[in-house]
């Protein structure tokens, strides 16, 4: 097993995620995702550049201290028709709103 870990290069602190890869049938630990990809996204999501990340990959996690979060994603709006079909009060209401939903697509 292979694990990647990311921290900030200026602090060396380990950022609080952890990417991990078992290959099957004796074949070697290798990420599918390239290193400069999973950098770029974690520090997107941080704000900052991805020079300011480093990617470590090794055999354990080595990970210490206190791991910098990493932010929470804003909830995605509530579909309308599901809002829509819970807040509909009888059996028939909820058909109609199912009906119009497959017949719109």
């Amino acid at each position: 097993m292979k694990y990647r870990q990311l921290r900030v290069i200026a602090t060396g602190q380990w950022l609080n995620v952890l990417f991990t890869v078992q290959a099957k049938n004796g074949e070697p630990d290798i990420f599918s995702t390239p290193e400069v990809s999973h950098r770029t996204d974690i520090a997107r999501a941080l704000g900052m550049p991805p020079t300011v990340l480093e990617v470590v990959d090794t055999d354990t996690d080595i990970r210490v201290g206190v791991l910098l979060p990493l932010p929470v994603p804003p909830p995605s709006a509530p579909d309308p028709d599901l809002v829509a079909f819970d807040a509909a009060p009888t059996i028939a209401e909820k058909v109609l709103i199912l009906k119009d939903r497959v017949f719109r697509r």
